[in-house]
């Protein structure tokens, strides 16, 4: 296959973690986007797993941009890009995450877009509005908070039938929620940040979304935003949220989340509607009327829905895609929604294999779990999702790809097929690490000498885990689709887990020899002895 050479380079966006540019290629129509990544100079290997994985898994979407593929290697030829390290946009410690994606172009971010009212007229603005509540629907869907919806993330273009298509972008932030464990407190851009974030409540999930997708359609539609404010300090944006914020606030909800204080302060300052607040223009306010004679009203509750203090109050994507603001889009949804379902089978089929690495492996794990307040990094998600992982590894291994890794010809007390019982225990800490990373949001992960125990490390480990990462994505996951539903975000569909319940499922979990061709929401039946 020859190679397409890069014959235009141009930066069209940039942030803490990476650049994106768009490029043309020899001899072709065809542009792409070039995201360079960046990471953390203590983090070893790959920084940016959560957002590959997040792309992958979502691929084919209409309404999510598409990743094409992934590069190693430099992919911009001999076109000079400026070296991080002689970025002054960047600080000392952070370089070059080695990996780049592939990614589709489109010609607009909702910035540009969305200002632009000859591009982003009243009707446009529907169809924006109706898009983004059917790729937030689909998202929450499968368990997926993206925690960065802003307009920067909001890419468009048009269609062949020169209809605008709206894409959502950048998941770096982005997590797979359970009622398991906690959020991470201070994601998403301040102006789009909803309250419970700022008030530091840390279970947090998909309303949160729905509040940055309230925001957003503000701006859609009028030529201000909801909140603008510099200081990104929880407290100040909180306080400039309760100022503009029109409707009452729940008493028993604002005793138990808000100061007091914050509250009083902003007492007796008169407050607008949002569609007041929104300076649309005459002629957006005058398209909308000639549509629906209630459609500034319908704005407004609309707005209301999603921007509403209570987090546990607001709307949800698939209640408000039957709202009035978009009826004329009822069949456009309709149809859409066949052809992507919105609640899309994606759970995995798992396969354990009987072995002496799955049983040393298990013995590891109970031991790292009993001993885990003692353990910084440690968080249940962690060790469910490292479990899962040394499996998908052992079934690759062994069953896909025998005769390239089996070493031995029979299991003794220290010699697995695969592996031997010390480097069954060095694998381990490779999933553990790997996992520990990809669920790093906004704190650096650890350094690897510091998360492996002294007694474990040796200076061969960064050449061993770099070698096993590649393999684990490139050869043992598919598609790039590295972490998927471990049991406890399955445990969701079900109930709550207690501390001692989750602490049960881990034990039958490990204990289970062998398990095939049944999903992980089987698998969490059988263990939990629920009945179909």
């Amino acid at each position: 296959m020859v190679k397409t050479k890069i014959i235009e380079v141009k930066k069209i966006g940039e942030g803490t973690y990476g650049k994106v540019y768009k490029v043309n290629y020899e001899n072709s129509k065809e542009e792409s986007a070039i995201k360079r990544n960046f990471k953390d100079i203590n983090t070893l290997g790959i920084g940016c797993l959560k957002e590959l994985n997040m792309l992958a898994t979502l691929k084919n979407h209409p309404l999510i941009v598409d990743l094409k593929k992934i590069a190693y290697d430099n992919p911009f030829d001999n076109i000079a890009v400026t070296p991080i390290k002689k970025d002054k946009n960047y600080d000392e410690d952070i370089e070059e995450d080695g990996i780049y994606f592939i990614m589709e172009y489109l010609p607009y971010s909702g910035r540009h877009f969305f200002s632009n009212k000859e591009l982003c007229n009243a009707e446009v603005g529907k169809i924006l509005t109706c898009q983004l509540l059917l790729a937030m629907e689909y998202l929450h869907a499968l368990q997926i908070t993206h925690r960065d919806i802003k307009p920067e993330n909001i890419l468009i273009s048009y269609d062949k039938f020169k209809n605008p298509v709206l894409k959502i972008a950048d998941f770096g932030m982005s997590q797979i929620l359970s009622d398991s464990y906690p959020s991470t407190p201070g994601v998403v851009t301040c102006w789009y940040r909803a309250p419970e974030i700022c008030f530091e409540y840390t279970k947090y999930g998909q309303s949160s979304d729905m509040w940055s997708i309230g925001c957003v359609i503000f701006e859609i539609f009028g030529s201000s935003n909801f909140i603008r404010i510099k200081d990104d300090k929880n407290a100040s944006i909180l306080n400039e949220i309760i100022k503009k914020y029109p409707n009452n606030i729940d008493i028993n909800f604002s005793k138990k989340y808000i100061d007091s204080k914050i509250i009083k302060k902003n007492l007796n300052i008169e407050k607008k509607s949002f569609v007041k607040q929104m300076n649309i223009s005459k002629e957006i306010k005058k398209e909308l009327l000639n549509s629906n004679k209630n459609a500034l009203d319908d704005l407004d509750d609309l707005i209301s829905c999603l921007i509403h203090f209570e987090f546990d109050k607001r709307k949800k994507a698939s209640e408000l895609l039957s709202h009035p603001f978009i009826k004329e889009l009822r069949k456009y949804i309709k149809i859409f929604r066949e052809k992507y379902k919105p609640n899309p089978d994606v759970l995995p089929i798992v396969k354990i294999i009987k072995c002496k690495e799955r049983y040393w492996m298990s013995n590891i794990a109970i031991d790292i779990y009993n001993n885990r307040k003692q353990l910084d990094w440690y968080k249940n998600k962690v060790l469910f999702h490292s479990i899962e992982i040394f499996d998908r590894y052992l079934f690759w291994a062994l069953e896909l790809e025998p005769k390239k890794n089996i070493k031995f010809t029979k299991e003794d007390n220290n010699h697995g097929y695969l592996l031997t019982k010390y480097q069954t225990v060095k694998m381990f800490y490779n999933c553990l690490y790997f996992v520990h990373k990809y669920h790093s949001t906004m704190n650096n992960p650890y350094r690897w000498e510091n998360f492996i125990p002294e007694k474990l490390f040796e200076e061969s480990d960064y050449e061993n885990y770099i070698s096993f990462e590649k393999i684990i994505i490139n050869k043992v996951v598919k598609d790039y689709k590295i972490i998927g539903y471990s049991l406890l975000e399955v445990s969701v569909m079900y109930e709550k887990l207690s501390k001692n319940k989750i602490s049960y499922l881990l034990e039958k979990y490990l204990k289970i020899e062998e398990w095939e061709d049944g999903s992980i929401r089987a698998l969490y039946r059988h263990l939990m002895e629920i009945e179909e």
